[in-house]
């Protein structure tokens, strides 16, 4: 009978520390939330709001601040981006990059150093 009751306290330790593990786990990812929204969002201000989540989180009012910047609007192009490229121009059969038209616009050098056919 003394078996018994051991595995079974053995059995009920392990649930309750499951548990408390899950729940850790739980509020580990209620804590980092701000966090992770504003990186999955690719948030402009998001190492701001890592860093005021991390340090400040632990108070509501920092946690709140930091969910309220996390879900602030994105601008549509962010300065520190370059623009992308323009897509390049394709041939029409075979799908290769066509040649780069170049411009002569603003050209001063004579014909003869141009080429015959540029």
């Amino acid at each position: 009978m003394g078996l018994e009751t051991a595995a079974g306290d053995v059995l009920g330790a392990t649930v309750l520390g499951f548990v408390a593990l899950l729940g850790f786990l739980l509020l580990g990812v209620l804590y980092f939330l701000p966090s992770v929204i504003a990186l999955a969002r690719h948030h402009h201000n998001a190492p701001v709001v890592v860093v005021l989540n991390l340090l400040l989180g632990w108070s509501f009012v920092g946690w709140v601040v930091s969910l309220a910047l996390a879900l602030t609007a994105t601008p549509p192009y962010a300065p520190n981006y370059p623009s992308p490229p323009p897509p390049l121009a394709r041939h029409k059969i075979c799908g290769a990059p066509a040649p780069q038209a170049t411009s002569r616009e603003g050209d001063t050098s004579p014909p003869d150093q141009r080429g015959m056919y540029a």
